[in-house]
């Protein structure tokens, strides 16, 4: 792996530590509203879930995608040069 690669990978690494940050920073805000206001607990359920969702989403197809294509395209690379 060279240089640009492992910073390249090492991005994508503090960009999902910064979203999970986030995502659990909004949970735990919804869960305080929600503690106050019990009327509220639908919707912060509701946007809970398509926050996970998001997440779940950006980890399976842009993160683990992205990672497994570029692998492929590597290989298909050194399959040409051959």
């Amino acid at each position: 792996m060279n240089d640009d690669e492992k910073s390249k990978s090492e991005a994508d690494a503090r960009t999902l530590i910064a979203l999970l940050m986030v995502v659990l920073a909004a949970t735990l805000i919804m869960a305080l509203i929600a503690m106050i206001l019990p009327a509220v607990l639908g919707v912060v359920l509701v946007v809970g879930g398509i926050g996970w969702f998001a997440l779940m989403h950006y980890v399976v197809w842009g993160w683990w995608l992205g990672g497994y294509l570029r692998r492929q395209a590597e290989r298909d690379a050194e399959q040409n040069d051959e």
